[in-house]
């Protein structure tokens, strides 16, 4: 099957920004994983493999459709990864003595920010307390 015409490359310059908020998910959902509990899992090279998968299938299928160059891909991925591991270092060694002071902030209030960092396994704490806020919704209602 012969790859589609490179026409989008040869037409635009094959800038990142329109492609930038897209970035941001992989480096995190790779890091959160113990956070939501997924760290439990036996087969942990699912867990790791499967957030990269994407990642690769996303860096191909861009350069597969024309939208960008192998070297574009390849830079993106470099700036993603870079900007991803900034962003982590920040989070867990500048902003993380403030999260309870963000949290409790109007801003904070506004957005629905909530401090998860001190719960082991996030996901079995919001599926414990979802459980409970329905069966207690069940016995007020009967």
């Amino acid at each position: 099957m012969p790859n589609p015409p490179l026409k989008a490359v040869t037409l635009t310059h094959g800038t990142p920004l329109h492609v930038l908020r897209f970035r941001p998910y992989y480096f995190p959902i790779h890091q959160r994983v113990e956070g939501i509990g997924l760290s439990q899992i036996k087969n942990k090279w699912a867990v790791n493999f499967f957030p990269w998968s994407l990642a690769v299938l996303t860096m191909f299928s861009r350069v597969y459709l024309g939208y960008h160059t192998v070297a574009q891909v390849f830079a993106g991925a470099a700036l993603g990864v870079f900007l991803g591991a900034c962003w982590f270092w920040v989070v867990n060694n500048v902003i993380y003595e403030y999260f309870p002071v963000i949290e409790e902030s109007m801003f904070g209030r506004m957005l629905f920010v909530k401090d998860t960092s001190h719960i082991k396994n996030v996901l079995k704490f919001e599926y414990d307390n979802a459980r409970a806020a329905r069966k207690s919704m069940a016995d007020k209602a009967n």
